[in-house]
């Protein structure tokens, strides 16, 4: 799908893709980033060919409660999975909700310390 930046964030740390850019990912990537505010969708007709899509990389994203309540617990442990949460297979939505922020919160404190 083709979408534009509602803030700027970098993909798997390699590519920053800024506020204003458009830019296209698979449908299911584009449904997180719509969900958590981070883009809006430019295209909705179209799904991207996963081979040509910006792979998107949750581990530098920030969330919130509100924002992480609004995901399936599909798209929750594919977040999860990104910031290394451990044991995030086996948990409940609620579980993981709280899971994602402590290991956010914990990434941040040690990014901090370098």
């Amino acid at each position: 799908m083709k979408l534009q930046a509602i803030q700027s964030f970098s993909p798997r740390g390699a590519h920053i893709i800024k506020q204003g850019e458009t830019f296209t990912t698979n449908e299911k990537d584009a449904e997180i980033l719509i969900l958590n505010g981070m883009a809006k969708s430019l295209d909705d007709s179209t799904p991207t060919d996963e081979g040509n899509a910006i792979p998107v990389d949750y581990s530098t994203a920030i969330f919130d409660e509100a924002s992480l309540q609004e995901n399936t617990i599909t798209e929750l442990k594919k977040i999860a999975k990104n910031k290394s949460v451990k044991g995030y297979s086996t948990l409940s939505k609620s579980e993981l909700i709280f899971a994602i922020l402590a290991q956010q919160n914990a990434n941040q404190n040690e990014a901090m310390e370098e």
